[in-house]
């Protein structure tokens, strides 16, 4: 059996020091409630992310659907695709403002939430 060596002092105070603020009761609500923005910021981030995904796939579909318009009127000379131009264009901008309030009322989420 080998004797056992013992820490040195400082990282006993270390350890000693860690556990008693473990067990503060004002650091253990400051960590909850850190805990809860962290998951706000997380939460806000994704909305973000989705709304950004969502512009770039409908953006992609506008894009399209204007594409075959513009090619179907040069070819058959149907002014009708020339509202299907100003749907595409419409989308976008719905599109973007949509984009933009959902960005707006994440960045509010997490700014207001409390941080401690």
């Amino acid at each position: 059996m080998t004797a056992e060596t013992p820490l040195p002092e400082d990282v006993v105070a270390s350890l000693n020091d860690a556990g008693q603020r473990l067990m503060n009761v004002d650091t253990s609500s400051l960590t909850g409630v850190g805990k809860a923005h962290h998951m706000v910021a997380q939460s806000a981030a994704i909305a973000v992310q989705d709304a950004e995904d969502g512009l770039r796939n409908l953006s992609l579909l506008a894009g399209t659907a204007a594409g075959v318009a513009m090619s179907e009127m040069l070819a058959a000379g149907d002014p009708r695709n020339a509202a299907v131009l100003d749907a595409t264009q419409q989308m976008k901008a719905s599109a973007a403002d949509a984009f933009d309030r959902i960005t707006t009322v994440a960045a509010n989420a997490v700014e207001t939430f409390p941080k401690s």
